[in-house]
């Protein structure tokens, strides 16, 4: 889904409009809104515009933002327009809830989307209905099926379900990372990442031994590279598994994002005596070489980052000439990685 934000993003731009069009645009398709005329230009364009995908936009945007109350019978007057589809109703109680109005009269409106085979819609429904306290924690997998998309307000909603007590959100996102519902899966892999807590990153050890999605073992990793004094020694361990394997994926590209923590598993990793470790290992660099050679933002100590990683060419360089042709060949692959580092 946020892909496709962004190609709206980009259509809306490049469809002609006018400079003062695409500034007030920008803070909408940023979810960030700060003045009261950033807010009014969103509602405004909520309430009137036709265009499914600029009400979806402008929806998100005062659901994340919250509106200052002075605007809540604007939302209102949406909700009561003989002329609102039901899908626009639906998002005007959604952001009516977002604003802690504490309305019950709410639920009613808000639990039509729990019927809805979108399953943001739902994830919607189910945030909305448990700041209103009409949800039951069996259906938190809602919500977090929701955080991979607006992670600000599936929090908002999960905090107030469990009264901010960490340990119960925790359950619940571990016992979320079993469902059979993929976007469920991937909004608890994200989640897991943001708790420090030795059961989390073993939840995420188990998703990671079980995940067939490449796109959820990609949250999985970069989730277990934000706590590289829990992970590493589990990630040392998987290094050696069968590199055709998803969980060997899973393995490389955690060591890949982390930062320079997992420089020294990796030189460990090149020089093992074992097949597969070494190719998981070429892998984590070519992985680490690729995301600081497209990354165009800030990380810290970027120039200690790159050093690291270019004083292990040697050691690639020298892997060109294995007894695998396996291994041989990879690391022929991971020296080309380096071009647009150096």
């Amino acid at each position: 889904m946020k892909k496709i934000f962004l190609f709206i993003f980009i259509c809306l731009f490049a469809a002609g409009l006018s400079a003062q069009d695409k500034e007030t645009l920008k803070p909408i398709m940023a979810r960030n809104l700060t003045t009261e005329q950033d807010f009014y230009n969103a509602i405004t364009i909520f309430s009137r515009t036709h265009d499914q995908n600029l009400m979806f936009a402008s929806a998100a945007a005062l659901i994340d933002s919250v509106p200052p109350a002075k605007f809540e019978n604007n939302i209102l007057s949406v909700i009561l327009s003989p002329t609102a589809d039901s899908i626009k109703v639906f998002f005007g109680a959604v952001i009516l809830s977002s604003m802690d109005s504490g309305n019950k009269d709410l639920i009613d409106i808000v639990s039509s989307g729990l019927s809805s085979q979108d399953s943001i819609v739902k994830g919607y429904a189910a945030a909305s209905l448990a700041l209103l306290g009409g949800l039951d924690k069996k259906n938190a997998d809602l919500i977090i099926g929701l955080y991979s998309f607006d992670k600000v307000f599936a929090l908002k909603a999960l905090n107030a379900l469990t009264g901010y007590k960490e340990k119960e959100l925790v359950k619940l996102v571990k016992k979320a990372a079993k469902s059979k519902d993929s976007s469920v899966r991937k909004g608890a892999a994200q989640m897991l990442g943001t708790f420090t807590g030795e059961d989390s990153t073993k939840a995420l050890f188990a998703m990671l031994k079980t995940e067939s999605d490449s796109d959820i073992i990609s949250d999985i990793a970069f989730s277990l590279s934000r706590r590289p004094d829990l992970a590493a020694p589990g990630i040392k361990k998987c290094l050696s598994t069968d590199s055709s394997k998803k969980i060997a994926l899973g393995c490389s590209l955690t060591l890949g994002f982390m930062e320079a923590d997992g420089i020294d598993i990796i030189r460990e990793g090149l020089k093992s005596s074992d097949e597969n470790t070494r190719i998981n290992s070429l892998r984590a660099v070519s992985v680490k070489a690729k995301a600081l050679s497209e990354y165009k933002g800030k990380i810290a100590d970027m120039d200690l980052e790159k050093q690291n990683l270019k004083s292990l060419i040697p050691l690639i360089a020298a892997m060109k000439n294995d007894p695998s042709k396996k291994v041989s060949e990879i690391a022929e692959q991971t020296g080309r990685a380096f071009i647009n580092l150096l």
